[in-house]
């Protein structure tokens, strides 16, 4: 049985847009499960190519089916993964579970806290997107963030490494005490908004990571995210991007 490409649990409404729109690329057609474990308010009641909705408050998850890749909007959805783990194969280090659920940022960010986002692949973390969070419940892209920041992004990898994060998506929140938690879901920002003013996104490289791994060429799948990460910017550490605020 070949492995659904990407679990999505209780989604937000811009990534169920890149399910709809964005479910082919150069390496074919991704397939999607996306999992309900509690009322969520989305657009699922349209039709989403490849993709199969699971809600556990009245269906029986199936523990036979393994998934290449999986990421939760929520708490709750992360508790859910944590449990299922042996079914990712793209999972993070299971003896860490615990510490990044007491990690997990379930504040409202404040004027003047950071957001970092990054991807990682097999242990190298790339960032993709640094957000501002602004008055008025605006944010802003940042520009640069390159030696100004490089402290930071190290504490910021250091931290990824600490929690056992070697795969996936992870939004790291930086306030004036520092790093203050973790999500391990992308940006919520429309793929519009996102490439309208920086050159990475996780979509733009994932569906090949996951389409290839483990099932045609590892190698392949590291050779490509790997050439993404160059090709976006000089260096993991260094993006660009254009004045954004939302």
């Amino acid at each position: 049985m070949e492995p659904i490409h990407l679990l999505i649990v209780n989604p937000r409404e811009a990534v169920l847009r890149l399910v709809k729109v964005g479910h082919t690329s150069k390496a074919g057609a991704m397939t999607f499960t996306i999992v309900l474990t509690k009322d969520v308010k989305t657009m699922l009641g349209q039709q989403y190519f490849n993709a199969t909705v699971v809600d556990l408050k009245q269906d029986e998850w199936d523990t036979s089916k393994k998934y290449v890749s999986a990421f939760s909007y929520d708490y709750s959805g992360q508790q859910f993964l944590n449990e299922i783990g042996d079914q990712i194969m793209l999972s993070n280090d299971k003896t860490n579970d615990n510490a990044r659920l007491q990690s997990y940022y379930r504040a409202q960010p404040p004027v003047g806290c950071k957001l970092i986002e990054t991807l990682s692949y097999m242990g190298r973390h790339v960032v993709v997107s640094c957000l501002d969070f602004l008055e008025d419940k605006k944010i802003s892209l940042k520009t640069t963030f390159d030696d100004e920041y490089t402290n930071l992004i190290e504490e910021v990898f250091e931290n990824l490494d600490n929690l056992g994060i070697i795969n996936g998506t992870t939004q790291t929140y930086v306030d004036i005490s520092g790093i203050a938690g973790i999500r391990q879901h992308p940006s919520n920002l429309t793929y519009q908004h996102q490439k309208s003013g920086t050159a990475r996104h996780w979509f733009d490289v994932w569906p090949g990571v996951t389409m290839n791994c483990g099932i045609k060429s590892n190698n392949k799948s590291f050779r490509g995210f790997y050439e993404w990460a160059e090709s976006t910017g000089k260096s993991s550490k260094i993006y660009t991007a254009k004045p954004l605020t939302i």
